[in-house]
């Protein structure tokens, strides 16, 4: 007999061709398919991309969470600094600070003053003291620094005018 789906021969007494796999009847011997081939079951796709993306969003949620959790638990407040020369024929090079950071550096002509913005976070609710400062390089009178220690209180901003 040979088998209806792959027309290879198989024995008499088979339930199923030994070749392909397909359901034949007994003793029916026949070139006409019986049905539609049997489908073999659909291959497994790869899990990596899901798990990587969900990896990503967990550390992306994760990183909120915390971020959000210190930033309720501190503080921040924002400082306006007003650096004015007090050099008359030279422009000098500025040096702006709020306490170690550097938050400004650049060319401050004779006469003029210019203004920058910082806002400043710390871990309590209590208030704070922050150094800010201004060094003036050159210009004629040499170099010159003014600086002030700022107790900052959450919520508020702040103005300080410095003279180099």
């Amino acid at each position: 007999m040979r088998c209806p789906s792959c027309g290879r021969e198989i024995r008499e007494e088979s339930r199923f061709c030994e070749h392909c796999g397909r359901q034949v009847s007994v003793g029916v011997q026949s070139t006409q398919p019986l049905g539609p081939p049997v489908a073999q079951p659909p291959r497994k796709k790869s899990n990596v991309a899901l798990v990587i993306g969900v990896t990503i969003v967990a550390i992306v949620v994760i990183l909120a969470v915390i971020f959000l959790a210190l930033y309720s638990m501190g503080s921040h407040a924002t400082i306006v600094l007003n650096v004015h020369s007090t050099h008359i024929l030279y422009s000098v090079e500025c040096y702006v600070f709020v306490g170690d950071k550097q938050i400004a550096s650049g060319t401050l002509d004779p006469g003029y003053y210019a203004t920058f913005t910082d806002n400043v976070y710390w871990p309590s609710k209590d208030p704070t003291t922050v150094r800010v400062s201004a060094t003036s390089t050159g210009g004629g009178l040499g170099s010159q620094s003014d600086y002030y220690d700022l107790t900052m209180e959450d919520g508020y901003t702040y103005t300080v005018d410095l003279y180099v």
